[in-house]
């Protein structure tokens, strides 16, 4: 016997076709199309061929012609610049600047009295390109044209460039300075040609061109309040966090951290904070979009270390925190570099010593064998400088100096 059974047929839910009135919906329509097409094939497409698929796809979504009619070449074109999509250049050759206010002090609680120093409220000036390969050094913005704590410092030696004197603030003469000496020798140097884009602001110039290399201005603000300076600035925070949690003993508190916390030490941080933003950062930044799965873990974490130093934090305090500027820091009346310390650094004498005692303490540790020749090459470093340092004092350049008049005039009367 021969039992009928029925077959449930699937119920296959028909795709809801998406109505098109307006532009904005066509922009947020076609984002997500182009968004694809570039991530399976992996190039962008030019103008014209972007437009010509763009009126395929409304006519099959049967858009109506009043709304078609917005589809033009030049339509295109701006749609593809404020995406990072510009003819001609690839994804290694197109650079999202930013030039952004910053605290090197900002930590998630506000409620916490931070020592008031002029050095704090900086601006950073830096580029990536879109791929997130290849990025230029930090451009750090102060008010002071050298502040104590690089009293003695040789630039050379820092990750970031520091530029101080004025007001603090950008200027566009200071813009044209770091994009011809910086920005086009470093994005040359592994590029035939390359282009920035850049918020409009009134420190950056309308035109700038060198060497093949162009500015272009980018319509709005989505680059400086995209998930790029997001990322960088919760990374930062981390780090900065960090750097206090070991510092933190019972007889010292985080304001005692912050009191010796100088812009000097701040440098390390941009620059490891700049290096570590994700790529997927850099190629998202052309757009408003929502935070990713890392973006979040890394805000999570800042928030963790903060409670972890005391620090009362809640969710709307970091949402708050993450998506603020930096006030600005009014400099008391008193303010004088003569209160401020200023570290004397020791003699190359003194530095062969305290290396040979570092190596000592870094040969017991399981670490990499570049520590090691880092420290060795260091203290070869620091014994030829003493080697100089000993010639150079024990010469008499008075007595030299006259011991030279004397031949030249011997000479004179032969």
């Amino acid at each position: 016997m021969r039992i009928k059974t029925r077959r449930r047929q699937a119920s296959v839910k028909k795709p809801v076709k998406v109505r098109i009135t307006n532009e904005f919906e066509l922009v947020k329509k076609l984002e997500i199309w182009y968004t694809r097409w570039t991530r399976n094939v992996g190039r962008p497409l030019s103008p014209l061929n972007l437009k010509k698929k763009t009126i395929m796809m409304l006519k099959k979504l049967k858009v109506s012609t009043n709304t078609m009619s917005i589809i033009t070449l030049d339509w295109v074109k701006k749609f593809m610049k404020n995406r990072g999509n510009l003819e001609g250049y690839n994804d290694d050759e197109v650079y999202a600047g930013l030039l952004i206010p910053f605290d090197v002090y900002g930590i998630p609680d506000t409620s916490l009295n931070t020592a008031v120093n002029p050095d704090r409220k900086v601006w950073l000036l830096m580029a990536g390109n879109k791929s997130g390969r290849h990025r230029t050094r930090v451009l750090v913005i102060g008010k002071r044209w050298r502040p104590p704590c690089m009293e003695t410092v040789n630039m050379l030696g820092q990750p970031v460039i520091y530029a101080g004197g004025g007001d603090g603030f950008p200027t566009q003469d200071l813009f044209k300075w770091w994009f011809e000496t910086e920005f086009c020798p470093v994005a040359l140097s592994i590029n035939s040609k390359a282009v920035l884009v850049m918020d409009k602001t009134p420190f950056i110039p309308e035109k700038c061109e060198y060497n093949g290399v162009s500015l272009q201005q980018h319509d709005g603000d989505s680059i400086s309040k995209s998930s790029l300076f997001i990322e960088f600035k919760a990374i930062y925070t981390a780090l900065l966090l960090t750097q206090a949690s070991l510092h933190q003993q019972p007889d010292r508190s985080i304001q005692h951290f912050f009191g010796k916390y100088t812009l000097k030490d701040a440098f390390i941080l941009l620059h490891r904070a700049w290096l570590q933003v994700t790529t997927e950062s850099f190629s998202t930044c052309w757009k408003n979009c929502t935070y990713t799965s890392a973006l979040k873990c890394i805000i999570l974490s800042a928030q963790w270390l903060a409670h972890d130093l005391g620090l009362e934090v809640s969710d709307d305090d970091m949402l708050i925190w993450i998506l603020s500027n930096p006030e600005e820091v009014t400099e008391p009346e008193n303010l004088s570099t003569d209160s401020e310390d200023i570290e004397i650094p020791p003699s190359a004498t003194q530095t062969v010593d305290y290396l040979k005692k570092a190596l000592l303490w870094v040969e017991t540790q399981p670490l990499e064998p570049s520590f090691v020749i880092a420290i060795r090459d260091l203290i070869t470093y620091a014994k030829q400088a003493r080697i100089v340092c000993a010639i150079t004092s024990s010469y008499n350049f008075k007595t030299r100096k006259k011991c030279i008049f004397k031949r030249c005039w011997q000479a004179r009367l032969v």
